[in-house]
């Protein structure tokens, strides 16, 4: 609990003190200066809760940095070692049948240079 949270405490209770004083007295000013209290000491108590919440959030960024670049590291050796198996993969497939592949590149740039150029005729 910090100082805001412990005055905005303190003052809805002597709030709710002086409206229940003003409800015994018949003192209709009391009562309404022991509202407003209740009021502003609510606000100061919650004030005080989001600077507490606040200030957790900035000391444990540096900690959650860490473990999020951990994490991205880790995901990025991982995508870095699948497109290695993956290229090891083409090449051997391309070893075994260059003639398919190449039929397959011829194919894959005719239809590229159709797509760009448009002619449909």
């Amino acid at each position: 609990m910090n100082d805001d949270q412990f005055k905005g405490t303190i003052r809805n209770v002597t709030g709710k003190i002086e409206q229940g004083a003003g409800n015994i007295a018949g003192k209709p000013g009391w009562q309404a200066d022991g509202i407003v209290d209740q009021i502003a000491g609510s606000a100061q108590h919650a004030y005080g809760a989001v600077k507490d919440a606040v200030r957790g959030a900035i000391d444990d960024a540096p900690t959650l940095a860490d473990r999020g670049g951990a994490q991205l590291r880790a995901t990025a050796e991982q995508a870095k070692d699948a497109a290695q198996r993956g290229g090891v993969a083409v090449r051997a497939s391309v070893e075994d049948s260059p003639v398919l592949w190449a039929a397959a590149a011829a194919i894959g740039a005719y239809a590229l240079a159709w797509a760009i150029h448009g002619r449909h005729d």
